[in-house]
Parts: structure tokens; sequence; C-alpha cells
């Protein structure tokens, strides 16, 4: 079962949807302007997985933001979003401009 939650970032809440499950977890970064939608057909293509997949701020049910954030801001609130909900180990998937964030 998909679960959503949020956590805290220095670009305000950080919405995302989990599915707990066994060995090190994989975390979605989704394209610019969609959302964590985008990964839920996937992560139930993975039931035995640990699967997060969060909306980078602005998108998705994460708050809206101001200014014009970089890509290195959006990593920067992607990384304390994994250290809030205790996700040090994983690995990662990002698609189009998800992906420009994973790197």
């Amino acid at each position: 079962m998909i679960r959503k939650a949020y956590t805290e970032t220095s670009m305000g809440q950080c919405h995302y949807r989990y599915k707990s499950g066994n060995g090190i977890p994989m975390v979605f970064l989704h394209q610019t302007p969609s959302s964590s939608l985008m990964y839920e057909e996937i992560i139930q293509l993975m039931p035995q997985n640990t699967c997060i997949a969060i909306d980078t701020p602005g998108f998705g049910m994460s708050d809206d933001i101001s200014g014009n954030p970089n890509v290195a801001d959006y990593g920067q609130s992607i990384v304390e979003a994994l250290i809030n909900i205790k996700i040090s180990d994983f690995h990662l998937l990002g698609h189009h401009s998800g992906a420009s964030i994973a790197l």
C-alpha cells in the first residue's frame, strides 16, 4: 500500500509517497512540472522493495515556493527530506529534470 506523508525542508513542507519493503530503498524524483504521482504504477510493480517518491518543492502536494530556485537548491531540499525521514542509503532514479536534481 502506498502511503503519503510530509517532511520539513528549508524550502517548506515536502510531500512524498512511500511504500515499506525490504532492501535498500529506491528513491524516485519526477520531471518538472509533474509530481510523485507519475511513479505510483512503477512502485506498485515493486512489491518487495521500499520505495519513496518525492514531490520537489513547488510541485505536486509540496509547498509552493517563491523566487527562482536552481537545481542545487532542489537537490538540497531532497537531501534534507531524506535526512528527515531517516533514509541514508538508497538507489536514486530521476526522470528528466529529476535526473538533473539526482546528479
